[in-house]
Formats: structure tokens, sequence, C-alpha cells
């Protein structure tokens, strides 16, 4: 996603929860009276999203759901970081559904973040298969 929508003249910054590695949520940036006081990933990652113009959510679907951990990303930053910018949502899963359960919980996470998706989904479905083909998602 990120060189399709940079070959579009985008520039982008890819939030990735396993490159973060944020503890789990117990104490989300908000919570901190001084953010300054607040881990560094936090104070750059929210930087990194008040700074967008728009989103786009890549979400596999596990167990019918989103990820855990794009969930708990997403989570340690406030509304405020996020609101009145449009997203979009991309979502893959193994099976022929192609992630739309997961996608239904990002739209409703979204939109209580104040920034809802506009457009249809992209979808991939069967996604080992489509990985095989292309070397990678």
């Amino acid at each position: 996603m990120v060189k399709k929508l940079e070959a579009r003249g985008h520039q982008t910054t890819l939030l990735d929860p396993d490159v973060l590695d944020l503890p789990l949520l117990k104490k989300p940036l908000h919570f901190y009276k001084d953010r300054s006081q607040a881990p560094k990933v936090l104070q750059e990652t929210n930087q990194a999203i008040v700074d967008a113009d728009a989103f786009v959510i890549i979400s596999a679907e596990y167990n019918h759901c989103m990820p855990p951990a794009l969930t708990n990303m997403m989570d340690h930053f406030p509304i405020a970081s996020y609101k009145y910018r449009p997203s979009g949502i991309v979502c893959y899963s193994m099976g022929s559904f192609g992630g739309v359960r997961a996608a239904m919980q990002c739209r409703m996470l979204l939109g209580e973040l104040a920034t809802p998706s506009v457009g249809p989904l992209l979808q991939f479905p069967r996604s080992t298969r489509l990985s095989r083909r292309l070397g990678s998602l």
C-alpha cells in the first residue's frame, strides 16, 4: 500500500504495531497530565497522527475481528489526535470474505475517533494465495 500511495504522489508514514511495539494499553497518552513525561514512542507516534491529512488503516482479520495489536496501538492516542480527517480501510483475510468483519470493527472505531471511513473497502480475500503470487502484501 505504501508503494502504491507514494507512486500516486502521496507522502506516507507507516505506523506498524509490530514495529512500534507498544505495551499493552494501561496508560494512554491523554492520561498523562504532562505529555512530556509520556514515553518518547507515544509522543512521536502521536505527532505523526496529528500531522496526517488522512489515514489508511490496513487490517488483517483474526477470529472475525480486528487484530488486538492494531486496536491497542490506536487506543494509545486521544480522539483529538485523529479527528476531522478522512480514513480508508484496507482489509485482508485467509478466508473468502477478505477481512470484511474486521473492517466493520475498524469502521466503528474510526467513527468513534472522529475520522470516518469513506468509500468502499479495499478487500483481499485468500491473502495467503495472493501473497504467494505477489511476494508480500
